[in-house]
């Protein structure tokens, strides 16, 4: 017994000794990520080493906590603790370490003002943040975590010349799978803020225009943290790898730029656009929600569908409310499409509105017939393209059509002293000038929605009597002109009249006219 007693106490001490040189350890097979019973003994035998004292940052890792924080009283002003998970001879123990070092004293200030007290980590939460962050950082194979951060972000001014300042205590959680990570960041309360989709294959190989599964709701949520749901934005831009908005965000109202990749928003940069020209963009500004940018894969869907055949390829995105064209305070999405291998300045412009209806299309010249507006059919494509863009049953003054354009004069909504005018043609659908008013008036005034009421034989059979009437040989019908009647004529029914011009061309001289009811009948004619 005594020789036993002899060999038991050497053992027992080159036991201990063994288990206090090891400096290399192995980790245990459960962590502190997914045992919360030793996470929380391992955290209480952290602060009991670190004290009652506000933290800067919290890093956990399978086998280790770390935790950075003031430390007065130590030698230094600011330093670093561990606590490790190690597996030696005699078992497994949490080893703590520290304080250490880990900030020289310039830039201790600036540490100081990114603390957060003790209370504010919810641990509790942290198993229902995991399953979400797999949700959302949306790797080609399931994913685990490898590590996570509790610390407040430094966050750049949107005003130029004001510091950096801290914002609110955040949760970054570190998803992996091989080579993809994503880290996945929430708040205190554990509200989603956004995911750094950088290194994932779904990040590297993104198409926001093309691929419509991206989540552009969440868009819409981090940029309203930003801009709020004033009317403070000036307009929006979609590209293939980021949606940018410009607001109206800095302290004195200045354009300020943000941006969302497909994972999270970023920004709080100046307008370069801005910046260059030395003023505020001329745009009016709308509420971030009025654009709806949560259906943007609809409004793709539905500009794709409007254009031609063969013309899929998304060259622009952008919203804004259209300044100085149609309703001035129309909020649109002009969607430009090209051919996959077409000319690179050849597009078709389709604008869709929020509600996503299609406001207009337009065509490049390659598509558009020369002589078109004046047949039947080319005459109500005319006045459904202006529906489209003033509105089913506004009222205009006058519509004009030739072979290659058509006129139509309307109140301007701006000015009621004023005649606005539109003009459709070879480059679309565009805003003219405009006039005073000089004989217009209320009573002058008719629905689009009843110029599209004419009889087909008008601009058809009509010609061939207008012509054979005339009598001139060449002669072809150059202008048809829809409007009151006034001042020398009047439908009887009250409605818009057509009138017909007729001459030999080039010049058309030696012309004459014909006035027609939407109806077809003949009201006078001259020459």
């Amino acid at each position: 017994m005594l020789l036993f007693q002899r060999i038991l106490k050497p053992a027992r001490l080159i036991l201990a000794f063994l288990s206090l040189i090891i400096t290399v350890p192995t980790p245990a097979t459960a962590d502190y990520l997914d045992d919360q019973e030793m996470f929380r003994a391992a955290w209480s035998k952290l602060l009991n080493a670190v004290g009652d004292t506000d933290l800067y940052l919290v890093h956990i890792l399978p086998e280790a906590i770390g935790v950075q924080a003031p430390a007065s009283g130590r030698g230094f002003p600011f330093g670093g603790w561990n606590v490790e998970r190690r597996k030696g001879l005699l078992g497994t123990r949490d080893k703590l370490s520290g304080p250490v070092e880990i900030e020289r004293p310039p830039l201790v200030p600036l540490r100081m003002k990114g603390l957060f007290a003790q209370s504010e980590l919810d641990f509790d939460r942290l198993p229902e943040l995991f399953e979400v962050a797999k949700q959302k950082a949306r790797l080609r194979l399931p994913g685990e975590i490898s590590e996570v951060l509790a610390i407040r972000n430094l966050v750049k001014s949107v005003t130029a010349g004001k510091p950096s300042e801290y914002g609110a205590l955040r949760w970054v959680i570190l998803v992996v799978q091989g080579r993809e990570q994503a880290p996945v960041a929430f708040d205190a309360d554990g509200v989603f803020l956004g995911v750094d989709i950088s290194r994932t294959s779904r990040g590297l190989l993104r198409d926001l225009r093309t691929q419509p599964d991206w989540p552009f709701d969440e868009a819409v949520v981090g940029f309203s943290r930003h801009v709020g749901d004033g009317e403070v934005v000036y307009g929006l831009t979609l590209s293939k790898d980021s949606l940018i908005i410009t607001a109206a965000a800095g302290e004195d109202g200045e354009a300020v730029d943000f941006k969302w990749d497909g994972g999270m928003v970023t920004g709080g940069h100046g307008n370069i656009s801005a910046a260059i020209r030395g003023q505020q963009p001329q745009a009016t500004p709308f509420a971030l929600a009025d654009a709806h940018i949560e259906r943007l894969p609809e409004f793709l869907a539905t500009a794709s569908a409007a254009a031609p055949e063969g013309w899929r390829v998304i060259a622009r995105v952008e919203a804004a409310i259209e300044q100085g064209e149609f309703k001035p305070t129309e909020l649109v999405w002009s969607i430009e499409l090209m051919q996959p291998k077409g000319f690179m300045g050849e597009r078709v412009a389709v604008r869709v509105r929020p509600d996503g209806s299609v406001a207009s299309v337009v065509l490049p010249d390659s598509l558009r017939p020369s002589a078109a507006y004046l047949s039947h059919a080319g005459a109500l494509a005319a006045i459904d393209e202006f529906q489209a863009a003033l509105g089913a049953d506004a009222a205009v003054y006058e519509l004009m059509l030739r072979d290659d354009r058509v006129t139509l004069l309307a109140p301007d909504p701006e000015n009621a002293s004023r005649v606005a005018e539109f003009q459709l043609g070879k480059r679309g659908l565009r805003r003219g000038m405009g006039r005073p008013k000089i004989i217009e008036s209320e009573a002058d005034l008719f629905a689009l929605s009843r110029a599209a009421t004419f009889h087909p034989d008008i601009l058809s059979a009509a010609k061939k009597v207008v012509l054979s009437s005339f009598g001139a040989a060449g002669a072809e019908v150059f202008m048809v002109k829809m409007w009151s009647g006034a001042p020398f004529w009047s439908s009887p029914d009250g409605g818009p009249v057509l009138r017909m011009n007729v001459g030999v061309p080039p010049n058309h001289s030696n012309s004459g006219y014909v006035i027609f009811t939407l109806g077809g009948d003949v009201i006078a004619s001259g020459r």
